[in-house]
């Protein structure tokens, strides 16, 4: 629960920080939250009571579920694809294209 919160805070904090994009401060803290998920998740898939797992078997776990995480924090932060849905539907032009002179 108190990473769920922590992820939530730093979602809720990139759209009052937006300046153009997303400051550096900020993206280490969505890059930080990958890391954590990925080291809870192979923490708790090593101490399954059914089988042993390698190490290897838990960094790979661990590694594949922070990519998971990071990709569904891409998913739902501004400018990212559900923002641009949004953005999309109301006839907004599209993210990359803003700023070109087009």
């Amino acid at each position: 629960m108190l990473f769920a919160g922590f992820w939530l805070a730093t979602i809720v904090a990139v759209p009052f920080a937006w300046q153009g994009g997303i400051p550096g401060p900020l993206v280490a803290l969505l890059l930080r939250n990958c890391l954590i998920a990925g080291a809870l998740m192979s923490w708790w898939h090593g101490k399954s009571v059914d089988r042993a797992y390698s190490a290897g078997s838990r960094i790979g776990f661990g590694a594949f579920v922070g990519s998971l995480f990071g990709e569904i924090t891409c998913l739902v932060t501004k400018g990212g694809a559900v923002d641009e849905l949004f953005g999309w539907m109301r006839g907004w032009p599209p993210f990359w294209t803003m700023g070109r002179g087009d």
